[in-house]
Order: structure tokens, then sequence, then C-alpha cells
């Protein structure tokens, strides 16, 4: 059986609860750098179509 004192296993815990911390802020970044992808991909669509019809 696996003993762990109370230390080791806060320990692991901390080290848990950091890791998801990462993992949710690098989430987040991606989610916020694909909407700023999508609105400038809009923005090219909208200026693109109307220098297309000018010409």
């Amino acid at each position: 059986m696996i003993e762990l004192t109370v230390v080791q296993v806060m320990a692991g815990v901390g080290v848990l609860l950091a890791f998801l911390w990462v993992w949710r802020a690098g989430a987040r970044r991606a989610r916020a750098a694909a909407e700023k992808a999508r609105v400038v991909l809009g923005w090219c669509r909208l200026v693109g179509g109307c220098c297309s019809t000018r010409g």
C-alpha cells in the first residue's frame, strides 16, 4: 500500500491545480486568438468584396 504524508498529498494537489490553471489559461488565449482571426478575416472579406465590385 502507498503511504503518503499530508505534505506530499498537498504538494500533489498543488501541482494538479497549477497544471489545470495553466491549461485553462492556454485554452482561453487560443479561443481569443481564434476569435480575433475570425474578425480580421471578416474585415478582409468585406474590404475585398468592396474593392472587387468597384473594378
